[in-house]
Formats: C-alpha cells, structure tokens, sequence
C-alpha cells in the first residue's frame, strides 16, 4: 500500500504549555496543570503563581494529509492525518492588569497582550489518525450519525463525470471535526477539503456571464482542476464560486445552449429544485 501527500492544512492552533523566562519548562500541558494546580478554582491558582514571570506557549498547527487507495470506488480509499506542531510564546501567563475569572479564561484567554511567536522549540511530528473512509462513512450511516450533506456530496460525486475521469481521493480529503451534541454524545462534522486550494478562483456573481462566456469560464476552472465538474464542488465547499453560477447553467440549458453532459445537468438540475453546500 502506497500512500501520496495531497494536502496540508495550516492556520490553526491549540493551547501548549508553560515555560520560564529563561526557557525552563513548567508544563507541557497549560489545561491539565491549570487544573491540577487549582483545584478547579482559578483564584487559588493565582494566589500560588499570580507574581511568577512566566509564559503560556502555543502549537501552531499543520495537518498534512495523505491517501492510499484501496479501491475503485469513491470512498475506497485509507486517509493518513498527521499533525505538524510548532511551540512558539504566545503570552505572559499572568496579566496584572485583568486577571481571569475561570479556568477556560485562564487557558484561554480572549483578549490578552500577545507575544511575537518565537519558536522555543523544534517542530515535532504526530501521528493522528489512519481512516478507512469506506468503512468510517458506512459505519456512521448504519448508526444514524451520517452527516446528510456528506452523503449528498458523495452522490453528487458518484453520479457525475468526475469520478468517471478520476479518483475523488486525488482532489479531496475528508476532514472529520469532533462535537458533542446537545444531549453530551460524541459526534463528527464531516467536512471536504479540496486538494487544490490554490486554484479556487473568486468568481463574483455579478461577473458570472450567460452562454458561451460561462461555458468557457467552466472549462477552464475544470482545466485548472484537472477533472470536469470541478466547478460544481468548489461551489458546493469554498465561497469563492457563488450559487449563481448553477441557477446560470440551468438558464442556459432551458434556452437550448448545451455544453455539459447530461448526467451533469441532471445534478444541476436537483441541486437547484434542493440547493446545498458544505
């Protein structure tokens, strides 16, 4: 089994730990020895260590995406997700001039004076997690947990050209973002990350044209792609391309100027009687 590099998704970042001015460590964990140290009451942690002049520290995160197929359908695929963190200062850990008033404040804090991110440390690789999609989305169809606009998206992929011209794992990954419900019950968001996220582009709505302009401006979204109805599910997952360019589509369809297969027009076609996007 062989597994290729197709994404890496930066701009997060998790609470770290807690180091001294001269860099020594006090934790590497601020959240579980905030609470170990407080006894769940954020006063008696200031009383302990409310004068000491140290720094909360932040991971800067990356997650990097990589895929194996297994098969030749859509969901036939293993998806690797390992995380590349950063440790930089974030923050003095106490601020005299507003202390916080829980824990989560404390951890977390909304608006605090913040720090030049300053490695302190050596990237380190973790490993997350390895997905058999298949497997993963029966199984959350079986229970019932299976978000609807995944399983539309999917479909939508199935029945299109696009898996007819290539596999959905080489342009998309599946990012699986944990909740708990109302009722305190684990559960995920399922949410599809193009691999080409570069190449989105933003097309306004009122710049979306009728008839051969919008014909050509669809071929070379897919061109750039490198898969047809590419511009379909960059539509249905960036807000780059606005729902008017399908509603545009159908419009032309209906006065006679074809230029996409039929079995395209007709997921154009329940999209537009049920709109959606993910």
């Amino acid at each position: 089994m062989q597994f290729q590099h197709v994404l890496s998704r930066t701009g997060w970042h998790r609470p770290g730990g807690a180091v001294t001015r001269e860099g020594e460590r006090i934790t590497n964990n601020l959240r579980n020895w905030a609470e170990q140290e407080s006894g769940g009451q954020v006063s008696s942690l200031l009383e302990k260590y409310a004068d000491k002049d140290w720094f909360a520290t932040r991971l800067l995160g990356t997650t990097h995406y990589l895929v194996a197929t297994t098969g030749n359908g859509s969901a036939d695929f293993i998806q690797l997700e390992v995380e590349e963190l950063q440790e930089v200062l974030a923050r003095p850990l106490f601020d005299p001039d507003g202390y916080p008033e829980s824990l989560e404040e404390f951890v977390e804090p909304i608006d605090f004076p913040e720090l030049e991110p300053e490695p302190i440390a050596t990237p380190r690789y973790l490993f997350r997690r390895a997905i058999p999609i298949g497997k993963t989305l029966e199984e959350l169809r079986v229970e019932g947990m299976e978000p609807r606009r995944m399983r539309r998206f999917m479909h939508d992929w199935n029945k299109s050209t696009a898996a007819m011209n290539t596999f959905f794992q080489n342009h998309w990954v599946i990012r699986f973002i944990p909740y708990t419900d109302r009722y305190g019950d684990k559960k995920f968001n399922l949410k599809p990350l193009t691999t080409y996220q570069d190449l989105v582009p933003d097309v306004a709505g009122a710049l979306i044209q009728r008839g051969a302009g919008l014909a050509n401006l669809i071929r070379d979204i897919d061109r750039q792609a490198g898969y047809p109805m590419a511009w379909y599910f960059f539509m249905l997952t960036t807000p780059g391309i606005k729902h008017e360019i399908a509603w545009s589509v159908m419009e032309d369809h209906s006065a006679g100027f074809d230029y996409l297969p039929k079995r395209d027009i007709e997921i154009i076609k329940l999209w537009c009687e049920d709109p959606y996007s993910i």
